[in-house]
């Protein structure tokens, strides 16, 4: 076994007491560098979130505007096909002989023109309502996507004064030991 004299161990203490505040330093520097590197991340987060949400927005302000093309369009077809039904229903109540402009008839042809304009009504009030719930997803989208960034540049921030309540104890810790000078 091997033992080292007074003198030698004395030695061996004073190395590791001249390397402890080199390895405090770089302790310290790499949890403060750590610290930031967290805010940071957390900040890039934040925006990579805050664009996703922007794209999604989008996408549904697209579907928005689509489903209110399209109810119009189905709108227009229902329309035509209306004028084909009444246009049906009048010959075929000619054809009968009766009287058009009095009567049963008119009514018939009075409460289909309605019924169908009630279709037509229906159609365009259910495209509406679809394209405002896509709009409303998209403004939602837009809140998460702001409050997504809003949390990034929170983190950013807080990470920033723990590097900075790091740095100050660490000196207080230093000059209380006495690690420097």
């Amino acid at each position: 076994m091997y033992f080292k004299s007074d003198g030698a161990q004395k030695q061996d203490y004073r190395e590791i007491d001249m390397a402890l505040p080199l390895l405090f330093l770089l302790g310290t520097g790499a949890k403060i560098f750590s610290q930031i590197q967290q805010g940071r991340i957390a900040d890039a987060q934040g925006r990579a979130e805050q664009r996703l949400a922007e794209r999604n927005a989008l996408v549904e302000e697209q579907n928005a505007k689509a489903r209110e093309e399209k109810a119009r369009f189905d709108q227009l077809r229902h329309v035509e096909r209306g004028e084909g039904i009444l246009g049906r229903l009048r010959a075929a109540l000619g054809k009968s002989g009766a009287r058009l402009d009095v009567g049963a008839p008119i009514r018939v042809l009075s409460e289909q023109a309605e019924e169908l304009e009630l279709e037509n009504l229906l159609i365009g009030h259910e495209g509406a309502v679809e394209a405002a719930q896509f709009k409303e997803r998209a403004v939602i989208s837009r809140f998460k996507g702001s409050l997504a960034r809003k949390r990034g540049k929170a983190a950013r921030k807080t990470s920033l004064l723990r590097a900075f309540s790091t740095t100050v104890g660490a000196a207080g810790t230093a000059k209380s030991e006495a690690l420097f000078g």
